[in-house]
């Protein structure tokens, strides 16, 4: 069993917070306070990884169902990576400008 941290929404939906794959070992579990703070689940996993996207996890606390939902990430990785080209070519840019007049300046 797994337990999981919730932040309630509604009566139906709360998202998961954090979860505990250990909750009553006697060594490393949680504390019976911890445990009123979330619900016990048979499995969980973390939201499969769809890029350009970030995953939440939600559970419906009356029957333990998990659900995800997607939001867009603000960049993907090629938007980044194309973001990043430009800059440097608008460095190598700056970098050749100065060349030319530091060469103009000295002789």
């Amino acid at each position: 069993m797994t337990f999981l941290f919730l932040n309630l929404e509604t009566e139906t939906r709360a998202r998961i917070t954090g979860f505990h794959r250990y909750p009553d070992d006697p060594v490393v579990g949680l504390s019976e306070e911890e445990k009123t703070k979330g619900i016990y689940v048979v499995e969980y996993n973390e939201p499969p990884i769809i890029n350009g996207k970030t995953g939440i996890s939600y559970v419906n606390p009356k029957n333990g169902e998990v659900f995800y939902e997607y939001v867009d990430n603000n960049t993907t990785n090629g938007q980044e990576l194309a973001e990043i080209r430009a800059e440097n070519e608008n460095l190598k840019q700056a970098v050749a400008d100065l060349t030319m007049t530091l060469a103009a300046m000295m002789g």
